[in-house]
């Protein structure tokens, strides 16, 4: 799913994550080390500050990865390729993968965020950045 909003005002795209999924923190270290060319802003659901996005979000159910992107919020598997995409370089092979089909795609990816919590485990709150990555998350 993909639902346009407003540009938002920081020029980069957003990722909002689980803050206390173990796989979504993998995630987001992944993306801060790769993130070179300060792309991404990202910030935990559980706190992110209020914005057109959140206004967004609060109307879905959403508790895993959303990008922000431009006008566009892409939520599950279409966030992730489209992370992807943004990120660049060898990265944007990753992009192949919008040739399945969303619906399945997001099949799999619910079925890894059903059961993430039991596989993966999940930490008792939300991550604290590191001083290097204080000025990627959103406060």
């Amino acid at each position: 799913m993909k639902l346009n909003i407003e540009k938002n005002s920081y020029n980069k795209s957003i990722v909002y994550f689980d803050g206390v999924c173990v796989v979504c923190n993998g995630f987001m270290d992944f993306l801060l080390k790769w993130d070179s060319q300060d792309r991404f802003l990202v910030s935990p659901l559980q706190k992110s500050p209020a914005s057109a996005a959140t206004e967004a979000l609060r109307n879905i159910k959403v508790d895993s990865i959303v990008l922000w992107k431009n006008e566009s919020l892409y939520f599950k598997s279409q966030a992730v390729i489209h992370i992807f995409l943004t990120l660049g370089g060898v990265w944007k092979i990753f992009g192949l993968l919008l040739l399945i089909p969303a619906p399945l795609s997001d099949l799999v990816y619910d079925l890894v965020a059903r059961f993430r919590y039991s596989w993966f485990g999940k930490k008792e709150a939300c991550r604290l950045p590191t001083p290097n990555e204080r000025k990627k998350f959103l406060s």
